[in-house]
């Protein structure tokens, strides 16, 4: 069961992209959810290392995500499989 991050101590290493809110950046730590699901998000130019930032969206609904120059909808559940490390500066 997923423990609700917003009333204990957690590290960020297991926040997911769904975590974050409209306008925050952070550096993606790894992809979850099987083979094919990291083949498409590798082809979104999402991967380990890169920076992405929440641009718009519904935190109950997809968003908009920015990846360098690209923006596209991801929605909560691909999000959820997204873990990231931190918020950029």
């Amino acid at each position: 069961m997923r423990q609700n991050r917003h009333h204990q101590c957690c590290s960020l290493e297991e926040m997911t992209a769904a975590d974050l809110e409209i306008g925050q950046n952070a550096f993606i730590s790894s992809l979850g959810k099987g083979r094919g699901f990291r083949a498409k998000m590798l082809g979104l130019g999402l991967r380990p290392g890169v920076s992405m930032k929440i641009v718009g969206g519904y935190k109950s609904g997809p968003r908009i995500i920015e990846v360098g120059r690209q923006k596209f909808m991801l929605g909560g559940e691909m999000l959820s499989a997204i873990f990231i490390e931190g918020e950029v500066k």
